[in-house]
């Protein structure tokens, strides 16, 4: 392209994709090593020592969600996981090995197993990193694409300093926070289609809660005539023991309640 500012927002954008798929890479190479070193275990306690070892390793490239790994930990009685109290360097939960349970278990078989779990969260992890974390996926992200542009297009307000001496990038930030107008002259273009998108999604909202406020109502009205119905079946049969509705009345008055009962709850789930 002959715009310079468009050509450089290219080579910032291909720049940190690059360094996104690079990490991602790194990342699952690490985490497929310290799997390596896990599975050579020879005994249980060299199990629990390295799988406590690398454990963080492993998060990185799996387990994003717990409800997997706790149901998978609890169909097995040699390992358990440990919740740490507070967020730390291996996370807040982690697997261990249950060292009182655990030589009762065959190592090798539990090994397999273990192995195949993180080889399933390994292949889950390469298939959203495909996705979202490489190099194509990063420079198709439009909103970042427009924020970058929107930064190099203003030469005058873009300032730079090195992160190794602080004292200057505070005197820059200050000098920036001076001349700073609070009131733009105009709406950049990132600034145009972030309002789109927020009106857009108003609008998806207020549909929603528009339809979702005539549902209740028509629940509640509902209800209240079921709970009419009730009332009006149980007095009229008490009143004469010989109609129709007096002999019918437990059947009639149990699938009233079972729908009042349905409406109520449909109503709370609105």
């Amino acid at each position: 392209t002959d715009n310079p500012v468009v050509a450089a927002t290219q080579l910032v954008m291909h720049t940190c994709g690059r360094a996104e798929e690079w990490e991602a890479q790194y990342l699952l190479r690490r985490c497929r090593k310290s799997l390596g070193e896990i599975t050579k275990s020879t005994s249980w306690s060299e199990f629990a020592d390295a799988l406590d070892e690398h454990w963080a390793k492993l998060r990185a490239c799996a387990f994003y969600e717990y409800a997997k790994l706790r149901h998978w930990s609890n169909q097995r009685d040699w390992c358990k996981m440990v919740d740490l109290g507070a967020p730390t360097m291996k996370g807040k939960w982690i697997l261990m090995v249950d060292r009182a349970n655990c030589e009762q278990h065959d190592l090798k078989q539990s090994l397999a197993e273990f192995d195949a779990l993180i080889q399933g969260e390994v292949a889950a992890t390469i298939a959203y990193d495909a996705q979202g974390k490489s190099e194509n996926a990063f420079v198709a992200r439009s909103h970042i694409w427009l924020a970058v542009y929107d930064v190099l297009k203003n030469t005058n307000e873009v300032h730079t300093a090195s992160l190794f001496d602080i004292s200057e990038c505070e005197k820059a930030l200050f000098k920036v926070a001076q001349s700073i107008d609070r009131l733009p002259q105009e709406n950049s273009l990132t600034t145009l289609v972030l309002l789109r998108r927020a009106w857009v999604l108003y609008d998806l909202f207020h549909t929603a809660s528009h339809v979702y406020k005539r549902l209740a109502k028509i629940a509640y009205i509902t209800a209240l005539l079921l709970n009419v119905a009730v009332v009006t079946i149980t007095t009229l049969s008490c009143a004469n023991e010989e109609t129709v509705i007096s002999t019918q009345r437990k059947p009639i008055l149990l699938v009233l309640s079972l729908l009042t009962a349905g409406v109520t709850s449909w109503n709370a789930l609105i």
